[in-house]
């Protein structure tokens, strides 16, 4: 409701028509579906506002009506059948209070958790990542949003950058490869795919020059390299040990531009 208002205020401010959609869980069991179907959920906030209802079903079959993955969306939208199922179950009369009085704020309790919007944009999200990279440690991608996320505000609002660059390429090496990292200052490379020790390098926004420099005395036989550009958008190349330049030096430097582009 406290959006509804919102909405109203500000078509009131700029002389407009607001329009507010409520999201929830459309079932029988639920008060506020009951609601929906009697309609009365279109108070019209005394003529300056109106709230326009939408179920979480009528949302994930639109989408999947003009999405391009079609069969993401026909799983997501059995994932939500899912759960609005199990939380209608619940014949607790606390438990059915407390949902629908939590309703208009488009979650709804299932199994001793309350399910939001925001989960199933979370769920949406892992199915994205698991279909673009189907060998992904899914555990491990909000860690990475947030860290990127964080670090990508933290700059716009200081100028600074935080110390976390090398964590992020590291995350991303084990979300869209399925590399398994190792231990902090553990000794070797950065993690195992497979039979293969890879080298994680992370070249940052605030780098002059899209290179890494690489020990030519490090245990690994693969290469992988996480760019994180000045819009803090996030890319990697991978390249196995054999097909990187010899050198004597202890250092060997290795530019973006050199590195095979992922398939």
């Amino acid at each position: 409701m406290r959006n509804a208002v919102l909405a109203a205020a500000i078509g009131k401010h700029r002389n407009r028509q607001a329009t507010a959609l409520v999201a929830f869980a459309d079932h029988p069991s639920f008060s506020t579906a009951r609601k929906v179907k009697r309609g009365l959920m279109d108070p019209g906030l005394g003529g300056q506002g109106a709230i326009t209802p939408i179920s979480y079903q009528q949302i994930s079959a639109i989408a999947r009506q003009v999405g391009r993955d079609r069969a993401l969306w026909d799983e997501l939208s059995a994932w939500i059948d899912h759960k609005i199922a199990r939380a209608a179950s619940r014949k607790s009369a606390s438990k059915r209070f407390e949902m629908d009085a939590d309703i208009w704020n488009g979650a709804f309790y299932d199994d001793g958790e309350w399910v939001s919007w925001s989960d199933v944009e979370e769920q949406l999200r892992y199915h994205e990542w698991r279909a673009k990279y189907p060998n992904a440690i899914r555990h491990l991608i909000p860690y990475f949003q947030d860290l990127l996320a964080l670090a990508g505000s933290h700059h716009r609002e200081t100028g600074r950058h935080l110390d976390v660059y090398g964590v992020i390429g590291e995350l991303f090496g084990a979300i869209t490869y399925g590399i398994k990292l190792n231990k902090t200052y553990a000794q070797g490379a950065d993690g195992r795919l497979g039979n293969d020790h890879v080298e994680i390098k992370t070249i940052t926004p605030f780098k002059s020059k899209d290179q890494v420099s690489v020990k030519v005395s490090g245990n690994f036989s693969k290469l992988l390299v996480v760019k994180i550009n000045a819009d803090f958008e996030v890319s990697s190349r991978m390249v196995d040990r054999s097909k990187l330049p010899k050198t004597a030096k202890p250092l060997l430097r290795i530019r973006w531009s050199d590195l095979p582009k992922a398939q």
